[in-house]
């Protein structure tokens, strides 16, 4: 009962933060600097299937941890070079259970991002991502 009440959460605030981001599939632009963010290839769709995979993972490892009730937000830090290509891959929250180290592990993983730009140039840019969820 415990993993679907833990499941249902998860789907909840998963899908609160997917409709509250941008719902077009290009990267948000600022027109005084003309800086374009990095972006996960495949736009939305494939952003939150790669992110719930990564949550989905998270959660069997905090499980087996025996995370106790609570709200969680694991917060990665990371750079998107010119090609696409993560590296330098951080966790900046301190949650504990493997949390951090789960998501890391599996984050280094991540296939080509398209670049962040400025001008029209590609440019090696930091990204950060949240990852958020409730234990009940």
């Amino acid at each position: 009962m415990k993993t679907f009440t833990l499941f249902a959460a998860l789907l909840l605030v998963f899908n609160l933060s997917a409709i509250a981001r941008n719902t077009e599939d290009k990267p948000a632009t600022t027109a005084t600097s003309e800086l374009v963010a990095p972006a996960f290839r495949g736009g939305n769709k494939a952003h939150n299937a790669f992110r719930m995979d990564i949550l989905n993972k998270m959660i069997r490892t905090a499980m087996l941890q025996q995370l106790p009730a609570g709200s969680y937000n694991v917060v990665l830090s990371f750079d998107v070079d010119a090609r696409g290509n993560v590296s330098n891959v951080q966790a900046v929250s301190k949650n504990g259970f493997g949390l951090e180290a789960k998501a890391v592990e599996l984050f280094r993983k991540s296939a080509r991002w398209t670049p962040a730009q400025k001008a029209g140039q590609n440019i090696k840019a930091r990204h950060t991502e949240n990852f958020r969820f409730e234990v009940m």
